[in-house]
């Protein structure tokens, strides 16, 4: 692994930018970073083994910007690359943007005011889907004031979205918070922001939208590798939460999150892979899991996969095709 480095040596805030083959949208992703208002950043370019024209161009803006540091790594998978960027943050905070999408140019000046302001573990703002030059505002209900998540429980059943959060760096380094390692880009934001808000005692929650999330660019979970890695990234939260002695407090939030996020692994698999896993949810979800926080629709499909898998297989078809045809 070779690095490169900027002039910059006390940042205020890093931004960790995980790259593999962005050719098409790296230019737009790293142009709306080198201009932001806020000036007291690094860039952090990581590089896992492109082997299209990211390289060059990450170079090319290098040449425009002391900002950006490059590591160069060999393709250790989303994890393992990210996990290689903690190790270089420099900043007090820290930031995550794909490699295709891009920020407004307040982003960091606001994220950082609002984290001083309020001395926060985590700052959350909204997002928009980016479509084809569309913005779509992602409706998330939030509002400025802080929240303590062993408290008020909620947060965790809110999309992963890591790339919408400042995160203190201290807080992830004093315990020891990592990306699970596994194949490609596949979950890892699931318990990497479940750990951080377990560890978190005040987080920020700001209804403005800085991060433009690309959804044209998205593809389906279809690698057989790849579909029992969300079951990972849930027992690797578990394993997590019993080790700092706070699972029971969060078990009935933790049991409904994971159900959730299986359902939705589910509907982006392909048919001949689904099958399988709600066999996986059903083995999961066997020894009489803490359904407190369910609601009505959530018991209902839990019974169905428990008790009869193949109807619920049936319906999930179904299902599914309506909505396809109604889209």
């Amino acid at each position: 692994m070779s690095r490169s480095s900027s002039r910059q040596s006390n940042p205020l805030v890093s931004i960790l930018v995980p790259i593999y083959n962005a050719e098409d949208f790296l230019e737009e992703c790293l142009g709306s970073l080198i201009n932001q208002t806020y000036d007291n950043y690094e860039i952090i370019c990581l590089n896992d083994g492109s082997t299209d024209n990211s390289l060059k161009i990450i170079k090319n803006f290098a040449k425009q910007s002391p900002r950006i540091k490059l590591i160069d790594g060999k393709n250790h998978g989303y994890g393992g690359i990210m996990n290689i960027g903690l190790e270089y943050v420099k900043g007090n905070y820290f930031t995550i943007v794909e490699s295709d999408d891009f920020l407004e140019k307040t982003a960091l000046s606001e994220f950082v005011k609002i984290a001083t302001t309020h001395n926060a573990d985590l700052v959350r703002a909204n997002y928009f889907h980016h479509q084809k030059n569309r913005d779509i505002l992602q409706k998330l209900n939030f509002t400025t004031k802080a929240i303590n998540p062993l408290k008020d429980q909620s947060v965790f059943l809110q999309p992963p979205a890591i790339w919408s959060m400042l995160y203190k760096t201290e807080l992830i380094k004093n315990n020891e918070i990592k990306f699970l390692e596994t194949p490609g880009a596949s979950f890892q934001d699931t318990s990497f922001v479940f750990k951080t808000l377990s560890c978190s005692e005040k987080v920020i929650q700001i209804p403005k939208a800085f991060l433009h999330y690309r959804v044209d660019n998205e593809s389906s979970v279809t690698n057989p590798k790849k579909v029992f890695c969300v079951c990972n990234e849930y027992y690797e939260i578990e394993n997590f939460l019993r080790q700092r002695k706070i699972l029971k407090k969060l078990e009935a939030t933790f049991t409904l999150a994971k159900f959730r996020t299986y359902l939705w692994n589910l509907d982006h698999l392909k048919k001949s892979d689904a099958k399988n896993f709600i066999k996986t949810i059903k083995v999961d979800f066997s020894d009489s899991p803490n359904t407190k926080k369910f609601t009505k629709k959530d018991l209902l499909k839990l019974r169905l996969i428990k008790f009869f898998p193949n109807i619920f297989y049936i319906v999930y078809n179904i299902n599914k095709l309506r909505s396809k045809n109604e889209n």
